[in-house]
């Protein structure tokens, strides 16, 4: 199958989830509501209390690892367009931190040593 439209706006207010738009097409014209589906997963007595934890500490993992990968892609070792700046760390000053975690490197105080580029 495949979807040619999802729409799914929740609101949770006061112990109700309110779904605005919330309808899957299908190639075939089918829609199918998803209200059902969402309660289920959310609020449903089924749903072991033991698993709330483990869902937090997943979407907690893959949150934190989505912001590294990001930090990782904005980084001064990383060219984008080769033909503006082929070279971006060479126009770094040298007070840049360049580690994640710096415990004894006080990079206020760091002199420049090498030679322009």
């Amino acid at each position: 199958m495949v979807l040619t439209a999802l729409y799914t706006i929740c609101i949770y207010t006061t112990g109700q989830l309110l779904i605005l738009v919330s309808h899957v097409k299908f190639r075939n014209n089918k829609s199918i509501t998803l209200i059902y589906k969402i309660h289920n997963l959310l609020f449903c007595s089924s749903l072991c209390v033991q698993l709330i934890p483990q869902f937090f500490f997943i979407c907690l993992g893959m949150g934190g690892a989505s912001l590294y990968l990001i930090r990782l892609a904005r980084g001064p070792h990383v060219t984008w367009n080769k033909t503006s700046n082929p070279e971006p760390w060479n126009k770094l000053d040298p007070t840049y931190q360049y580690k994640f975690v710096a415990i004894t490197t006080d990079y206020k105080n760091l002199k420049k040593e090498g030679p322009d580029f």
